[in-house]
């Protein structure tokens, strides 16, 4: 008699994911940057669901778009990498803590605006045009299970 097959799956082997860095040559509302977006693009960017993440003192809010390339068949989602609002959940009862009013997704990145993630495994971050002059280079990055920010991202989707 055969042994039976027994598959196992390491849940350390998950796929990293790649980001892209975005920063703005200059200070824009987001409202006039994804408008000079959408006016270059097929598919529209808009604002989705806030991304809310809870810290022992503070709660956090992070702004969501997503558009949908129907050409491209993948989904973009562009996050704000500095917080837009926080509230105090709990009162500060130490002089000295980790947390402050503002949080960045990506604390050794804060000069980046945005964090760009496709819905797609190999993602192409050029699909995306963006107004002339108006953004550096995009910076593609990879994150891996166990880093905060891949486990935030993997289970916004």
């Amino acid at each position: 008699m055969k042994e039976p097959l027994i598959l196992q799956f390491d849940e350390h082997e998950a796929e990293p994911i790649s980001i892209g860095l975005l920063s703005l040559v200059k200070k824009l509302p987001d409202y006039e940057f994804f408008y000079k977006v959408n006016q270059l693009n097929s598919f529209q960017f808009s604002r989705v669901d806030d991304l809310v993440l809870h810290g022992q003192y503070y709660s956090y809010t992070f702004a969501v778009y997503y558009a949908c390339s129907v050409e491209h068949k993948t989904g973009f989602y562009i996050i704000s990498n500095r917080s837009i609002a926080s509230e105090q959940i709990h009162p500060i009862t130490e002089f000295f803590i980790d947390e402050q009013e503002v949080k960045f997704l990506l604390n050794n990145y804060q000069e980046v605006e945005f964090i760009i993630k496709t819905t797609d495994f190999c993602p192409s971050f050029s699909v995306i045009l963006f107004p002339e002059n108006s953004t550096f280079a995009i910076k593609e990055l990879s994150i891996h299970q166990g880093e905060e920010l891949y486990n935030t991202l993997f289970y916004y989707e």
